[in-house]
């Protein structure tokens, strides 16, 4: 008997089930598969799982273990730990070589949580300098602006309306650059695809949800200028112009 994972059940019997089947395992030994068992990533989260097969552990219709992998979970990281199991796995065969590894070193998990936690924090900043920048430009118009806005406020014009014209100006600016920016980024999707995990490089709904974010970062860094334009005086206004 074996038990398969997923990714064979998928490639040798698709649209079906593989249960009852029989194969045959190192062009010698025919076995009937009887279960199976989700998809394991051994060696890394970019490498996709590989068809294989389970065979029972000290089955004599096999030949003898070259080394055998426990994989343990524990609720602490403690290096006690570690070495109590390697005492245990010595006392039960001290011909054994022991090797204790935790799995997050022994899978390459370090290398794409780095590079996760740098893009991170550069996209932070880049959003930090975005809005500083968005909030710059709209109060830097808004003291050009001066006159104008005492004028509008003068012939009757609502505070929200002054507010709503200066928020359309910014997000219709910075939604064209989005514009720009999406396309740049579909073409640099080929040089992240590796670096990706459980998404795809041109995912729909990481794209929409980033331009929505990306717009309301626009209009929250566009509203604090214009609300101050607001409480500007139209005669002091006009006085100073």
């Amino acid at each position: 008997m074996a038990v398969i994972n997923a990714s064979m059940g998928r490639r040798y019997w698709p649209g079906r089930s593989p249960l009852g089947q029989t194969i045959v395992v190192d062009k010698k030994w025919t076995v009937q598969i009887v279960g199976v068992v989700q998809d394991v990533r051994e060696q890394s989260v970019q490498t996709d799982p590989q068809p294989g097969v389970y065979v029972p552990l000290g089955d004599p219709d096999y030949p003898k273990l070259r080394s055998l992998t426990f994989i343990i979970r524990t609720t602490t990281g403690n290096p006690a730990v570690y070495r109590a199991i390697a005492q245990q796995a010595r006392a039960a065969d001290v011909r054994q070589v022991i090797e204790v590894t935790r799995y997050s070193d022994a899978v390459a998990f370090r290398t794409p949580r780095f590079y996760a936690i740098l893009f991170g924090i550069c996209s932070a900043f880049a959003v930090t300098l975005v809005a500083i920048g968005i909030a710059g430009i709209t109060a830097y118009s808004v003291s050009q602006r001066t006159f104008e806005i005492g004028v509008r406020l003068a012939l009757g014009a609502r505070p929200r309306q002054v507010i709503f014209m200066f928020m359309r100006r910014s997000v219709f600016t910075v939604a064209a650059g989005l514009v720009a920016g999406a396309a740049a980024a579909l073409l640099a999707t080929r040089m992240l695809g590796d670096l990706l995990f459980g998404v795809k490089p041109k995912d729909p709904l990481t794209f929409t949800v980033m331009l929505v974010f990306f717009l309301a970062i626009a209009s929250a860094a566009a509203y604090l200028p214009a609300r101050n334009a607001t409480r500007v005086d139209p005669m002091t206004a006009l006085r100073a112009e």
